[in-house]
């Protein structure tokens, strides 16, 4: 390969120029049917580096133009692949096949469709996800898609294929049609950017849909419940007391400020959820977890809670043995510290409060329940207390009451008992 020493010099149809501290590499695809394609690639490193990666570049552009015109094949038998030699020798060819085919194997798009993914974790975007989507999408990547298919090309991933690992999957359907969701979302992706011509997946049979069994309290079991972790008193014992009587969801009561819990009003204002952000390597292994404030789930997440009297009470009992504590150091509460921390002067994460819930369970013999499963038990028993489906999901920040009611209310045996005996009365 030629040294380039002149401000622009010519290789197999290809220019290089000396560019800021750099090289770049520039060319006009010339393909039948086809507008002239204009392509260039930049290298801080070297001219060959640049031209090296403009090769790359015109074996992706033919196997794009392959796939929008004859649909899915092997890389090496892209329509035109001949005309390429114009721009690259042998085996100069042959690597750029094999770097552009490596970067089309399910696991290399995967990555980049998860880098893409994580981008859009940053708040400031228009349309941004939460992090814990992309933890969402770890699990079934890395325990389930990535064996089956990462060294797959993705364009030779056909609906037969991806069917026929539905169907012998094993787990639950939930799990099952977890593993759909990434998968179509990877091939919208693969689509968008001309990786495949087609959503080969878009049709794809899964097991029927059922509603999660998650353990709830009745509202006898509640109170009961309530005098254990009032008598506890330990900080996570009573945000869960909180969780409870307000039916937030566990990143909100992490991220309840004093400056939201307004007793005059008797209302406590959710307009913050504290979360743990895990960062992953590209083999999707956690490499760092940082825990920061962030936005709600939705814009109808943002919301004033009404509070009972028991709640109102625990919270005021907190905040005044917290002024107490304080003045020993001679320091003040101040409006924007959160309400419950742990140990070590810092938020709770709803991450170590899961781990903490069976040590609560196991001191007082108390039944099985999840911390989601508070938020479920204050759902139903505003539900048999007759409140609205109107403003039963505007406590619970949902954006319409279908979603509490498909997946938040559960009957319990006295209310089918008492809905029975109704009809004899």
């Amino acid at each position: 390969m030629v040294k380039v020493q002149q401000k622009t010099k010519t290789y197999n149809g290809i220019s290089v120029r000396k560019k800021g501290n750099g090289f770049e590499a520039r060319t006009t695809l010339e393909i039948d049917g086809f507008q002239s394609i204009p392509l260039s690639r930049y290298s801080s490193i070297s001219d060959k580096e640049a031209i090296r990666r403009l090769q790359e570049a015109i074996v992706e552009t033919y196997n794009r133009v392959n796939n929008q015109t004859e649909g899915y094949g092997n890389i090496s038998k892209v329509r035109n692949i001949k005309n390429i030699d114009k721009y690259m020798n042998s085996g100069e060819k042959r690597k750029a096949i094999e770097k552009v085919n490596a970067r089309n194997k399910f696991c290399n798009v995967t990555r980049e469709w998860l880098k893409d993914k994580q981008k859009q974790t940053d708040p400031n975007k228009s349309r941004h996800i939460s992090p814990k989507t992309i933890d969402a999408y770890i699990y079934p990547l890395k325990n389930h898609l990535i064996p089956a298919f990462g060294e797959t090309n993705i364009e030779d991933i056909t609906q037969e294929m991806f069917q026929k690992y539905i169907d012998e999957r094993t787990g639950s359907p939930k799990t099952i049609r977890d593993d759909y969701v990434v998968m179509n979302l990877i091939m919208k992706y693969a689509k968008k950017n001309k990786l495949i011509k087609e959503n080969p997946i878009e049709n794809t049979e899964l097991p029927e849909k059922r509603k999660p069994e998650i353990s709830y309290l009745t509202e006898e079991r509640q109170e009961v419940w309530l005098d254990y972790m009032e008598q506890d008193g330990r900080q996570w014992v009573l945000l869960f007391a909180t969780l409870l009587q307000t039916g937030m969801r566990p990143e909100e009561g992490c991220g309840l400020k004093w400056q939201c819990v307004d007793f005059d009003n008797e209302v406590i204002i959710v307009e913050n959820a504290y979360k743990e952000k895990t960062i992953y390597d590209e083999n999707f292994k956690p490499v760092d977890h940082i825990h920061e404030d962030g936005e709600l789930k939705t814009l109808e997440s943002y919301r004033k809670i009404p509070m009972r009297p028991r709640i109102k009470k625990i919270l005021k009992d907190m905040k005044d043995k917290r002024i107490e504590e304080l003045a020993i150091s001679h320091r003040k509460l101040k409006k924007d510290d959160y309400v419950f921390l742990n140990i070590e002067g810092r938020p709770y994460v709803p991450e170590r409060l899961s781990n903490k819930m069976p040590t609560f369970r196991k001191k007082y013999d108390l039944e099985h329940c999840t911390v989601y499963g508070l938020r479920h038990s204050f759902a139903t028993l505003c539900s048999e207390k007759g409140v609205p489906d109107v403003v039963l999901k505007e406590l619970m920040g949902h954006a319409d009451s279908d979603t509490t009611k498909q997946y938040y209310i559960h009957i319990s045996l006295d209310r089918k008992k008492r809905e029975i005996q109704r009809l004899w009365e």
